[in-house]
């Protein structure tokens, strides 16, 4: 009679051994996949909201009212003046009411206008009370302001512009955020910043901004731009 054959103890344990060594690796293996993918997830989030960030900034500086931007470090915001429309005025910058070549027929009563901005502080802008079209063919209007100007610009330039903004950063829920802001009204333009700054060089009519985007596990993107505002007042 034939004796009924098995596996061992000390066999048993073997294959044992050689399943939880099989799964450790395995488990390793899967879990190490799984952290490389969600830590380049991430890079690439910081790099999306970098970039955005960047494209943001750039349209609107480059569409800012010249010498009317600064950094006020007390509060963390870069303030400037978003440009609506320009054009080329006739005659004085004094008369009142004022010729000016209109393109774009943007000029309405209630728009405000700055003609020579030669900085923040003493801002120079006045509203339109009322606008007369000169049947010139020439795309003329007589504008009125509240008050004339008493400045002339070299170029002859005035603009069109709009409520003051302001980039800040400001704590939110225990994370740093920078928030667009007008008036009363603001939007979020990128969270978990840490290290913003902001300068203008009037001289060369340059913005350069930094700071620093960090992700949920810690991975961080510092950038550093500069926007040229290409405006002459």
């Amino acid at each position: 009679m034939r004796g009924v054959s098995g596996f061992t103890l000390v066999e048993l344990i073997i294959v044992i051994v050689l399943l939880a060594i099989v799964a450790i690796g395995t488990t390793q293996f899967i879990s190490l996949g799984a952290q490389i993918y969600t830590e380049g997830q991430q890079r690439s989030e910081l790099v999306s909201q970098a970039r955005f960030l960047i494209l943001r900034l750039e349209k609107e500086l480059r569409n800012a009212l010249p010498n009317a931007t600064n950094f006020d470090a007390s509060t963390g915001c870069l303030n400037f003046i978003p440009i609506v429309s320009s054009g080329t005025y006739l005659d004085e910058a004094t008369d009142n009411p004022l010729r000016i070549v209109d393109f774009q027929d943007a000029v309405k009563a209630g728009n405000s206008i700055s003609i020579f901005p030669v900085g923040p502080s003493n801002l120079r802008k006045e509203t339109v009370s009322s606008v007369v079209v000169e049947n010139t063919g020439k795309l003329t209007k007589k504008v009125t302001f509240n008050t004339a100007f008493e400045e002339e610009s070299p170029a002859k330039r005035y603009f069109i512009i709009d409520e003051p903004v302001s980039i800040c950063a400001k704590s939110e829920g225990g994370r740093t955020v920078l928030e667009r802001r007008v008036g009363s009204s603001g939007s979020w333009l990128a969270v978990d910043i840490r290290d913003w700054v902001a300068s203008y060089d009037p001289q060369t009519a340059n913005v350069h901004f930094a700071l620093e985007l960090r992700s949920a596990r810690g991975e961080s993107l510092q950038i550093s731009h500069e926007v040229h505002i290409a405006n002459a007042p």
